[in-house]
């Protein structure tokens, strides 16, 4: 399922207009096998209020899923956030009005150039850069190379303290890169899709017609809304990298 979601756009609008015509198909299908075989129609079909059975369980597991998808998205936002202003601190820190250390600056420039350029643009936030392991790696030596450099304590807690949140920031967006999406509550969706589309055309097997025009508006309003969950399943689908750091954030310190 997860695979399916990390589709561009384009196949995945297909796979969910597939999906959208099948519940189309299968709904038909009901209706001609309803009047083509067995005794009398109006004995046999039940009331039309019976379509709520499938539609509002339909509608629950879609509402659960959407709330998945946009509770994830809400904490990729944050997760983005995060990470721009720890860099922005860090990078305010080495700056050569503040502590006047070029090599920190740098290397937190780099990284931020890095985590753009292949964490976000490359790897979609799937998976970790080696090279922006390293830097981190590089950055935390020249934080503690600063206890012996006379910097006040103070300080060097704080640079410290945006260090850490700058690599739980990055550590939660690479998981939700992966995703934490429930897959059963597709799975959920799918099937009750189905069901409702079978079940519109249980109702409506004394009437074609109807039956046609009530499956249609059904399965539009299907592919609307998969399609639409679709696109935001993947919370960084939609985002920029540049939301990370700002270019004028990156430019060389006024002494170079």
């Amino acid at each position: 399922m997860q695979a399916i979601l990390w589709l561009p756009f384009p196949l995945l609008a297909l796979f969910v207009l597939v999906i959208a015509l099948l519940c189309f198909g299968a709904g038909l299908a009901l209706v001609h096998l309803m009047r083509r075989f067995g005794g009398s129609l109006p004995e046999r079909l039940p009331q039309a209020t019976f379509i709520s059975v499938t539609a509002t369980a339909w509608a629950l597991a879609l509402g659960f899923a959407a709330s998945d998808v946009f509770s994830l998205n809400g904490m990729a936002d944050r997760a983005a956030q995060a990470e721009r202003s720890s860099i922005s601190r860090l990078i305010g820190m080495a700056a050569p009005e503040a502590l006047d250390r070029p090599e920190m600056y740098q290397t937190v420039a780099d990284y931020a150039q890095e985590i753009m350029a292949v964490e976000w643009s490359v790897n979609h936030n799937r998976e970790a850069s080696p090279r922006a392991n390293d830097l981190l790696q590089s950055l935390r030596l020249q934080i503690i190379a600063m206890t012996e450099d006379n910097v006040p304590s103070v300080l060097v807690g704080k640079t410290i303290s945006d260090f850490d949140e700058l690599q739980d920031a990055r550590g939660i967006r690479l998981a939700l890169g992966q995703s934490v999406l429930d897959e059963t509550r597709w799975y959920l969706v799918f099937a009750l899709s189905i069901l409702t589309a079978l079940n519109i055309g249980l109702v409506h097997a004394g009437s074609p017609r109807a039956a046609r025009n009530a499956l249609a508006v059904f399965c539009c309003a299907l592919f609307m809304c998969l399609a639409i969950l679709g696109i935001t399943a993947d919370p960084y689908r939609t985002m920029h990298p540049s939301l990370l750091v700002t270019e004028s954030a990156l430019a060389p310190p006024a002494s170079a």
